[in-house]
């Protein structure tokens, strides 16, 4: 009964796995799908909260051209020195739309620091609100609204804190309105009107109109932090530049449409005012001291037209020759050209004292006025230090909210904004060094005219006296005459500047109200949140594969064992299993001895053919064990029984699990005397029996014992087959417990020298697989292949081998 010429399963490479091919990963994906079907419907059920519970954004836009102009102020020989120095105006300018000063302007137009939070009238009813001011004014004070009787904010004015306030107004009577402290009730300040209540504190200042309030009618409103509000307008507002155009877009978000579109005309309104202003800055330097000169220059005209008047009247001479005349209109253009000489040094002398006394008190001037648009495509650097400045200004008024002036972070920051002055101030030194540099020239300019007068000065002295007199006269009234006229024409100039060219920022396409909001943007989270929700299903799934010490990818077996699948028995349906837990009798519990399992039939048919082929002359004699319990064993032993006696073989099934006796139990045997009897000597043969099969015969257990091993490896076992005519049988199977639980198996291993191993995937470990074989190993135990049970092949390679994707399908799909 020794087989001798035995080959032992490999067990070196137990465990080991080539690299996963995409259908492999497939097959992973698809076996454990249900976990990528919960992420995914997780996902998307916290993405359908998170866009129904997100308070909608709407986006508002305006958009803005600045106007070419020309520049009159600044000379070509400055331009030149100073265009160097900056590049992009319109970057500049964008950034100044970003500003803390102009924002300021913006909240304090809309009062956005202000929020309504709720309404509370006489009659008992409250009207929960927690609206801003803008909605609030929108909502609750149009004409189509069903109560006309709310409280209206006619004024509010804040100084800008970092506090917030709580506060409510109650009307007490016909005429006195009173200011509460919402937090804790106290009474702030009463005002007497019938119509109004006028709340002037330190810090704010409140008119609300109520003339239909009756007595205890309330209103609760909030004042909220200045500088958060600030920070979140300026988070809010995102502009572009449209390239290679002079246009460029603001866009604000706002909780509401008309928020949205109010606080964007608003920004493009008070952007305009401040360039009003900052233009103006760039004629206030010269206007005052031209408007100045003009007037002293008028009053020179007037005396020297007078001077000329009483000296003809005296009788003295009236005309003087044409060479004298040729030299005073000479002199004239020479006094003339000094003159204005004087006026652009004297200009030019006043700014540099201004931008000097600004860098003096401030560190730093902003001369980005001065800057000739030269390149559109490249930043300032000029410009970038200023923002740089804002930006860091910006984090330390948020820092200062949470620390003190000496906190080491607040303390880093002053260093790294003084650092940006110094920048700056580098910048504006050169830009006074070119100035400088103006000056030097106007006063060469002006000393070489002086020399030249002085020339030509000399010939007027030597004409006749009355003559050079009256010269005099006329020259004088010439030069201021010019004088006055250019001094004129300049300060019309810049005052045509300051009313047409002013302005440079046009208002192309004014914000208007938006209809759908920009976020949440339910689609695009719907999307991501797919994604995400796959992603993180087929993550799982790879970190439960890794974690995972069962047998749970069918595929791999071959090649994770080095050992042949004889067979792959499918899962049972919900159906047949219904069925065998309905029927008490052996032949409704068996696949084999169904009418319409034909794919089961096949799948034993599979089993039997292939160890036919596998013993091919030798007796087929071997075990059938596992590596754990409850993998289907007996079950497989029984239904290959079956099948083998269909075919017309004689099969001798003998069950030598003495520790439970599962087999005999599954044929209603356990009462027969069997294997345990003839071991003690209780009987003096084995009893074999038939059942289920004319050629199916069964040598129960007899019983179950504790000391299985011990009998079981006893001569009188050895000496089994001498009662039992072998011949009379193809196939004798030994139902053995689980190789890794009790050592019956390799006890048996001393007279049966082949086995087959039942695995389940989903419920056999690894570890138990690789220690059964290794046990098997040790005891030369030959293990010629696998029997797979109980597994789900849908979507496993094995799906259309041995006819499993035309029978099993089949019938699977009919059930």
């Amino acid at each position: 009964m020794i087989n001798k010429n035995l080959s032992k399963p490999d067990t070196r490479n137990l465990g080991k796995k080539d690299e996963k091919t995409l259908s492999e990963i497939w097959q992973i994906i698809s076996r454990r799908k249900i976990v990528l079907i919960v992420s995914i419907i997780s996902t998307i059920i916290l993405v359908t909260f998170y866009n129904s519970l997100t308070e909608p954004i709407y986006q508002a836009s305006v958009m803005l051209k600045k106007e070419k102009s020309e520049r009159t102020d600044s000379p070509n020989q400055l331009r030149e020195i100073v265009k160097m120095q900056t590049q992009d105006e319109i970057e500049t300018e964008m950034e100044l739309i970003k500003t803390w000063s102009l924002l300021s302007r913006v909240i304090d137009e809309l009062d956005l620091y202000a929020t309504i939070n709720k309404v509370e009238f006489a009659d008992g009813e409250q009207i929960e609100i927690n609206k801003s001011l803008i909605d609030y004014n929108n909502e609750y004070l149009n004409d189509g609204h069903t109560k006309t009787n709310f409280p209206q904010f006619v004024e509010i004015k804040i100084e800008p804190s970092q506090n917030n306030y709580k506060y409510y107004i109650r009307k007490t009577s016909s005429n006195t309105f009173e200011l509460y402290n919402a937090i804790d009730n106290t009474l702030i300040q009463t005002t007497r009107d019938t119509a109004a209540g006028i709340f002037k504190l330190n810090t704010a200042e409140v008119v609300i109109y109520w003339p239909e309030a009756r007595p205890n009618s309330k209103v609760y409103f909030d004042f909220e932090n200045y500088y958060e509000i600030l920070k979140r307008l300026s988070n809010s507002v995102s502009i572009e530049h449209k390239a290679k155009t002079e246009v460029f877009e603001v866009a604000v978000k706002a909780p509401s449409p008309r928020s949205a579109m109010l606080i964007a005309n608003t920004i493009s309104d008070k952007f305009r005012e401040v360039r009003i202003e900052q233009r103006k800055q760039t004629i206030r330097y010269s206007f005052n001291f031209v408007d100045q000169q003009l007037q002293e220059m008028q009053e020179k005209l007037r005396s020297a037209e007078d001077g000329l008047s009483r000296f003809k009247a005296s009788g003295q001479i009236m005309t003087i020759d044409e060479s004298s005349r040729d030299l005073i209109q000479f002199l004239s253009r020479l006094e003339a050209e000094k003159l204005t000489t004087e006026l652009q040094l004297s200009d030019y002398r006043s700014k540099v004292t201004e931008m000097d006394a600004e860098l003096r008190r401030s560190g730093y001037f902003d001369q980005s006025y001065l800057t000739p648009q030269v390149n559109e495509q490249m930043a300032s650097p000029f410009s970038s230090l200023l923002q740089q400045l804002s930006a860091l200004e910006l984090q330390k008024l948020e820092l200062l909210q949470k620390r003190r002036e000496t906190h080491p972070d607040v303390i880093n920051l002053d260093e790294q904004i003084n650092l940006v002055k110094t920048k700056l101030s580098d910048y504006n030194q050169n830009t006074l060094t070119a100035y400088q540099i103006i000056i030097n020239s106007l006063e060469k300019k002006q000393v070489q005219l002086s020399n030249i007068m002085s020339k030509y000065e000399v010939k007027m002295e030597r004409l006749p006296i009355q003559e050079n007199q009256l010269a005099n006269l006329i020259r004088q009234k010439d030069v201021y005459e010019k004088m006055f006229t250019m001094l004129l024409d300049k300060r019309e100039e810049m005052r045509m500047a300051e009313l047409s060219k002013l302005q440079d920022i046009v208002i192309v396409d004014p914000a208007q109200e938006p209809q759908k909001p920009v976020a949440p943007k339910k689609r695009l989270n719907y999307l991501i949140g797919l994604v995400f929700g796959a992603f993180a299903g087929i993550l799982g799934i790879f970190v439960v594969e890794l974690k995972n010490k069962k047998l749970v990818n069918l595929d791999d077996i071959e090649h994770d064992y080095n050992l042949p699948i004889f067979s792959i028995v499918p899962v049972y349906p919900k159906e047949v299993i219904q069925r065998i837990k309905e029927n008490k009798s052996t032949q409704s519990k068996l696949v084999t001895l169904m009418d319409d399992m034909d794919g089961f039939r096949e799948t034993y048919r599979v089993l039997r053919t292939k160890i036919s082929i596998n013993f091919e002359d030798r007796k087929k004699i071997f075990m059938i064990t596992s590596c754990e319990e409850n993998t289907g064993k007996t079950s497989v032993v029984l239904n290959l029984g079956v099948s083998i006696a269909q075919s017309r073989k004689r099969v001798l099934l003998i069950d030598c699990d003495l520790k439970k006796a599962t087999l005999s139990r599954e044929l209603n045997v356990m009462n027969l005397a069997g294997l345990l009897q003839f071991l003690t000597g209780e009987k003096p043969t084995p009893i074999v029996t038939t059942q289920l099969l004319k050629t199916l015969d069964i040598l129960p257990a007899g019983g179950i014992t504790d000391e299985s091993g011990d009998l079981l490896g006893t001569d009188k076992m050895r000496s089994l087959f001498s009662y039992i005519d072998v011949d009379n049988y193809d196939y004798i199977i030994f139902d053995t417990p689980p190789v890794t639980r009790v050592v019956d198996t390799l006890v048996l291993g001393k007279f049966i020298k082949d086995t087959l191993i039942v695995l389940r995937p989903e419920h056999s470990f690894k570890e138990s697989v690789k220690w059964g074989l290794h046990e098997l190993e040790e005891a030369n135990i030959k293990v010629n292949g696998i029997i797979i049970n109980a597994t789900e092949i849908e979507y496993s390679n094995f799906k259309y081998r041995y006819g499993y994707g035309y029978g099993y399908k089949y019938k699977l799909e009919s059930a």
